[in-house]
C-alpha cells in the first residue's frame, strides 16, 4: 500500500521525464514497471482486507442460521452442508491470507506480480459459498413458512372442533340447567299448590283485563280515564321519584272514581298498574304482579295472592342467579305450607309469620345489584287488606337489592287506614296517595 501511494504520487515525475530527452523512455519503462507492480500488490492487498471484512460481517449469521436450523430434513440438511463449505472457504481464506502476509516484502510483491488474480478467485468462492448458502436458507425459511401455515391451519381445525364440542357441552348443560329449574319450579308450584299456574296463562288474563278497562274508558264520555298517553304522561309526573331512586319503596295509590262513572267496578286508577306492568315486562325487567279478579263474588285470600308473588319472584331469582341451589327456602316454604294448613287449628298468627319468613327470605336471596317490581293492581279486593301490606313492607325492608312495588286501590273499598295502623304508620319506605277522578274538560 505505501510503495503504491509513492509510485502513485510520482506519476506525474514520470509523464514528465518521458519528455526530457532520450534517456526520458528508460526512465519512463523502469517507473511503469514499477508502477504496475505496486498496483498489483495494492490490489491483491485490497482483495484480501475486503474479503475478511466481509467474512467477518458474516460468520455471526452463519452460526445464527446453524443454531436455528438443526432439525433432519433435506432442505436444512442442504443448508448446514453449505454453512461447512463455507467455513472451509473460510479457513482456507484466513489460512493464505497469513501465509501472504508472513512472507517478506520482496516476496509478497513477487506473489501479487505473478498471480494478481489468485485472491480474488479465493474471495469469490467464499462469496459464492455465502450467495448459496442464501439461497438454501430462503427454501429452509418457505419451507418453515408452510409448515407454520399447515400447522396453523390444523390448529385452526382444532380450535373449531375444540369450540363445536364445548358448545355441544354448553347446549347439554343448558339443557341440564333448564331441567333442573323446571323441577324446581315444579316442586315449589306442589308445595304453594300453584300447579296449574303458567306465566302464559297470568299474561292472557293481563291482556284480557286490560281490554275489559279499555272498554270501559271508550264508554266513559263525561269522567277522565286513563289511556295509554295519559299513563306515560302521569309517569313522568307523578312516579319519576319512585321510578329513579334507588332505595326500596312502596308506593299506594287509591283511586277515587267519580260518582257519575257507570262501570263503578273498575278503579279509574288500574290502568296505570296494567300498563306499567306491561312496560316493564317489554323492557326485560325483573318484575312479580298480580291483578286481583274483581268480578268474583268473593275476595281473594291473601295466601293466594302472596303464594302467587313468591313464585313468580322465585322464577325469576332462578333465571337470575342460576348457578345457586337456593336449597334453603324449600324448608320455609314447606313450614309456610304446613302452618297454612293448620291455621284453623293454631290460628292465623302463625300462617302469617311463616309467609312473612318465607317471603323475606326470597326477597333476600337476591343479589344487591339487582332491582325488582312488584305491581298489584286492586288489592282492595284482597281478604287482608292490612296483612298484605304487612308482609309487602316487611319483604321491602329486607330486601338486600332495590325492590320497588306499586299498589293500586279503589277507594270504594279500601278498608286500611295507614294512619291508624302503628306497624304501617311507621314505616318510612310506604308512601300512600289518592288520586280522584274529574269530569273530562271541554
Amino acid at each position: 500500500m505505501g510503495a503504491g501511494k509513492f509510485l502513485k504520487d510520482f506519476q506525474p515525475i514520470a509523464d514528465f521525464a518521458a519528455n526530457s530527452g532520450p534517456y526520458g523512455s528508460l526512465a519512463v519503462g523502469t517507473l511503469s514497471a514499477l508502477f504496475a507492480i505496486a498496483q498489483s500488490k495494492s490490489k491483491a492487498e485490497d482483495d484480501i482486507r475486503t474479503a475478511l471484512e466481509d467474512v467477518r460481517d458474516r460468520l455471526p449469521g452463519l452460526e445464527m442460521l446453524g443454531a436455528i436450523y438443526y432439525e433432519k430434513n433435506l432442505y436444512q440438511d442442504r443448508l448446514r452442508t453449505r454453512i461447512l463449505l463455507a467455513r472451509s472457504g473460510v479457513i482456507e481464506l484466513a489460512i493464505t491470507s497469513a501465509e501472504y502476509y508472513l512472507r517478506s516484502g520482496a516476496r509478497r510483491w513477487w506473489l501479487a506480480v505473478s498471480d494478481p488474480k489468485a485472491f480474488e478467485m479465493l474471495a469469490n468462492k467464499v462469496q459464492k459459498y455465502v450467495m448459496d448458502i442464501r439461497e438454501q436458507g430462503e427454501q429452509v425459511l418457505a419451507q418453515r413458512v408452510l409448515e407454520i401455515r399447515t400447522l396453523g391451519e390444523q390448529q385452526d381445525q382444532k380450535i373449531s372442533m375444540l369450540l363445536s364440542q364445548n358448545k355441544s357441552l354448553q347446549e347439554g348443560n343448558n339443557r341440564l340447567q333448564a331441567e333442573n329449574d323446571r323441577l324446581k319450579l315444579d316442586s315449589i308450584r306442589e308445595i304453594l299448590e300453584l300447579s296449574s299456574w303458567s306465566p302464559e296463562i297470568q299474561s292472557e288474563r293481563l291482556l284480557e283485563y286490560r281490554d275489559s278497562l279499555n272498554r270501559v274508558g271508550l264508554s266513559s264520555h263525561k269522567v277522565q280515564w286513563l289511556d295509554s298517553d295519559k299513563v306515560v304522561a302521569y309517569r313522568k309526573e307523578r312516579l319519576c321519584e319512585w321510578e329513579s331512586s334507588p332505595a326500596s319503596s312502596m308506593l299506594l295509590i287509591v283511586g277515587r272514581n267519580h260518582h257519575s262513572l257507570v262501570q263503578r267496578f273498575h278503579c279509574w286508577m288500574s290502568p296505570l298498574a296494567v300498563e306499567l306492568i306491561l312496560s316493564l315486562q317489554l323492557d326485560a325487567k325483573p318484575l312479580a304482579y298480580y291483578t286481583f279478579d274483581i268480578g268474583d263474588e268473593g275476595r281473594t285470600p291473601v295466601h293466594k295472592v302472596m303464594a302467587d308473588i313468591m313464585l313468580q319472584l322465585i322464577t325469576v331469582l332462578i333465571e337470575a342467579q342460576p348457578d345457586e341451589s337456593h336449597a334453603g327456602l324449600f324448608p320455609l316454604l314447606h313450614i309456610y305450607r304446613t302452618e297454612l294448613e293448620l291455621r284453623e287449628k293454631h290460628g292465623g298468627e302463625r300462617a302469617e309469620k311463616a309467609l312473612v319468613r318465607a317471603a323475606s327470605a326470597i326477597i333476600k336471596s337476591f343479589h344487591a345489584r339487582h332491582r325488582l317490581y312488584i305491581v298489584l293492581d286492586r288489592i282492595d279486593w284482597c281478604t287482608s287488606q292490612t296483612t298484605l301490606l304487612r308482609v309487602l313492607v316487611k319483604m321491602t325492608e329486607d330486601a338486600s337489592c332495590s325492590v320497588k312495588v306499586l299498589l293500586v286501590a279503589h277507594a270504594a273499598r279500601w278498608d286500611v287506614m295507614i294512619e291508624d295502623d302503628r306497624e304501617l304508620m311507621n314505616c318510612e319506605r310506604l308512601k300512600s296517595i289518592e288520586e280522584k277522578q274529574d269530569l273530562r274538560r271541554r
